[in-house]
């Protein structure tokens, strides 16, 4: 039932499965938790309680190693059966990643009324933080930023998954590297997959127009690394307006100010090749790579 004490949990991933409420067995969430120990045997809680929308975070130090941060998510079991689902999709699929640009899940503690998820510390170094701080970057940095979440989702998509949820709240920086969080929507591309997104549930400001079709695929995290992109060197979204309706209808006919004088040629093409409409004329993650605007992408982000 519980997975061993020091064990990580990228270490024995669990099998991706669609999510069924009927499917649980002992936990509540239907997959591994170590039930035999307490949280408070393995580690300290150093900093603040911060509020979340399924429980609390806390910051907290390994009792085995001085060294190791990590961030606990404590999530309260009388959440709703779709909250407890995308939670169980997260956990899935980040226990069988492996990549410095996305942050890690190390294990799962529970006990009668909550989940207690320890992951990488990387909760305090958010992109709209530096963005607050600096009020936008300047190229180089901000393709610095681009460059490595490109290469997280490079990894993605060759593991057949697409993040869905690409958005400046879900990339963080820590120690001048993008940590990718929040994979509560990340789907499968594998033939197999039976599960259906009723609804795309990232920010509507990112979401690529093929979406409010009900299509979904890795050209929909092509699309919001644009909406990022544009963001980060124009401190405006493209897409925007006073009421969804009217974002949408932007987002569909892909109407946004182009704002050329601002950034150069290269910075230019890179948004203008992934702000397009048809997914099949947009850039894949892989080809954004490729682009040279990327090429020296190689300053620090301070």
């Amino acid at each position: 039932m519980g997975i061993c004490k020091s064990t990580c949990l990228s270490e024995r991933p669990i099998e991706i499965e669609t999510f069924q409420p009927d499917e649980f067995v002992g936990s509540v969430l239907g997959i591994r938790t170590n039930t035999d120990t307490k949280l408070e045997e393995f580690y300290n809680f150093t900093g603040q309680t911060i509020p979340s929308e399924m429980g609390i975070i806390r910051k907290a130090m390994s009792n085995l190693n001085q060294s190791q941060k990590v961030s606990i998510r404590s999530v309260y079991k009388r959440n709703s059966e779709e909250n407890l689902a995308l939670l169980k999709n997260e956990i899935n699929v980040l226990s069988t990643l492996d990549h410095p640009n996305i942050a890690k899940i190390y294990e799962v503690f529970e006990d009668e009324n909550v989940f207690h998820i320890v992951m990488e510390d990387c909760e305090d170094f958010g992109l709209l933080d530096v963005i607050r701080d600096r009020q936008k970057l300047n190229e180089d940095e901000a393709a610095r930023v681009i460059k490595q979440v490109l290469q997280a989702l490079d990894y993605l998509h060759e593991k057949e998954y697409v993040h869905l949820k690409i958005n400046l709240e879900n990339i963080k920086l820590a120690e001048n590297q993008v940590k990718l969080v929040d994979f509560t929507r990340a789907e499968t591309t594998k033939p197999h997959n039976k599960r259906k997104i009723s609804q795309y549930n990232g920010m509507q400001h990112f979401t690529s127009p093929e979406s409010f079709d009900g299509k979904f695929g890795p050209k929909n995290d092509s699309w919001a690394v644009g909406v990022v992109a544009y963001y980060l060197l124009h401190r405006v979204l493209p897409f925007d307006g006073n009421r969804q309706p009217e974002i949408s209808k932007k987002i569909i006919d892909g109407r946004y100010k182009k704002r050329r004088e601002e950034i150069s040629a290269q910075a230019f093409d890179f948004i203008a090749k992934l702000l397009v409409v048809d997914p099949q004329g947009r850039l894949s993650i892989k080809d954004a790579l490729s682009h040279p605007w990327l090429k020296e992408a190689f300053l620090n982000i301070n």
